[in-house]
């Protein structure tokens, strides 16, 4: 501005002791003139000089004390459009100039800030992970869209509150101590694995943990299926590499022999039964490893949105005319108007993988019993439920039938449960058993 803060300092300093002395040297002159007989137009200089200098002295100190007053209700209520001009003269001028120079720098930087403010608010909203905040001990503040969108139906802001999610998470939302921990979240009731990473920080005075919740079970899904096919894709690789040779001279060695006339030698044909057969599970164990290859392949997703009536009404069509629901009660139950938003190729080859599994559980009963339900859950996922009133799934077991190759049935192979995961997982959405309402399995997915 051309000034220092010193030398304004100073000039107003010097205006206020030359009004000052100015109100106290024609006062006195005005008395003194009052001891010299005569001199009356000097008396009446003399007063009305003293009486203006009193009210200088008093109106600049007045409207100034104003200006200060007004610049500091001006900064305490955010007021950056207030001016302070004093007037000219005797530095008084340029200590406008100074509030209203440094009101308009605080109201530049109360924008700056603001607009910073308003930047990092926009980046804790628009966060793909869920943020919360826990004070008080258990009262809980939802920081975010994604956690308003995860926990903004269950309208309370209490610990206990969360407990529609699972004891698990809400222990593990309960540790007081910073860190990350892997925990279960229910959400449509199947546990979705989360890590839930706590800090600990300090506002006005009070202890708040600030905590951000990412759901893991599909990343996790991604990685567990990728290992799986790379460790089906070298076993096959490796077995098919020593299978080929055995079963090409095994085929060789059985059909010489067959060409051989035997000579009544009982000895040859029995060596010509043995290396037939070997050469017959050969080629059978050929096919049987071939077979598996296309697990190692994920699914190639090709989305789109279809209505889920029709949709499983072929399905179940299809389920009813396979001979392994003879003798099965099926109960349909799709939601009106459910739209999915999938490839409803792959989701069908899904459901009947778990419809025909179902069957075959349910066939042991009495009375057996497969429901079929598509709806949409709490959140607004897609739900698709497979329920039977067969002997169920033992807890110990419920992850382990998704392995590859794992079976419990004589003649199954251990792919089709393997294959609905894949496919569960190529969609972003995850699966779950539980124990179904009628006392057998219950197949839960969700779609995102």
């Amino acid at each position: 501005m051309g000034f220092s803060l010193p030398s304004l300092a100073r000039r107003a300093e010097w205006g206020l002791a030359l009004r000052l002395a100015l109100a106290i040297v024609l006062p006195l002159l005005f008395l003194l003139s009052f001891r010299q007989p005569g001199m009356p137009a000097v008396r009446i200089v003399l007063g009305i000089g003293a009486a203006f200098a009193i009210w200088a002295l008093w109106y600049q100190l007045g409207r100034t004390n104003r200006a200060v007053a007004r610049f500091i209700d001006a900064v305490r209520y955010d007021d950056f459009a207030q001016r302070f001009g004093l007037g000219k003269g005797v530095g008084f001028d340029r200590l406008g100039e100074a509030l209203d120079g440094a009101i308009i720098d605080l109201g530049k930087r109360r924008m700056e800030a603001a607009d910073e403010a308003r930047f990092l608010g926009a980046i804790v909203d628009d966060a793909p992970i869920a943020l919360l905040t826990i004070h008080d001990g258990d009262r809980v503040r939802l920081l975010n869209k994604a956690a308003r969108r995860q926990f903004g139906a269950i309208g309370g802001n209490r610990l206990q509150d969360f407990a529609v999610f699972g004891s698990e998470f809400v222990s593990a939302l309960a540790q007081p101590a910073a860190g990350r921990r892997l925990t279960r979240m229910a959400m449509d009731g199947t546990g979705q694995r989360t890590i839930l990473e706590s800090a600990r920080v300090e506002r006005m005075g009070e202890d708040v943990r600030i905590v951000s919740l990412l759901p893991v079970q599909n990343m996790l899904g991604s990685a567990e299926m990728a290992a799986q096919g790379d460790l089906v894709r070298v076993l096959t690789h490796e077995i098919m590499n020593s299978l080929t040779p055995v079963t090409s001279l095994a085929r060789t060695a059985a059909d010489l022999l067959a060409a051989s006339p035997l000579g009544g030698d009982p000895e040859l044909a029995e060596a010509r039964t043995a290396i037939d057969t070997v050469a017959r599970r050969a080629e059978g164990m050929h096919r049987f490893v071939e077979s598996y290859r296309s697990f190692a392949s994920a699914p190639v997703v090709h989305r789109r949105s279809f209505e889920a009536a029709p949709w499983a009404d072929e399905i179940l069509r299809i389920f009813v005319a396979d001979p392994t629901s003879a003798g099965v009660r099926l109960v349909r139950e799709i939601a009106d108007g459910l739209q999915i938003d999938g490839d409803p190729q792959l989701l069908a080859q899904l459901s009947l993988n778990i419809l025909r599994n179902a069957a075959a559980a349910a066939g042991a009963g009495p009375e057996p019993l497969v429901r079929f339900h598509a709806a949409r859950s709490a959140t607004g996922a897609v739900l698709l439920e497979v329920a039977d009133n067969g002997p169920g799934i033992p807890p110990e077991r419920r992850e382990d039938i998704f392995l590859p190759f794992y079976t419990t049935r004589a003649e199954g192979h251990g792919v089709g449960l393997s294959f609905v995961r894949q496919v569960t997982t190529a969609h972003g959405g995850s699966i779950a058993v539980e124990k179904a309402p009628e006392g057998g399995a219950l197949f839960r997915i969700i779609l995102p």
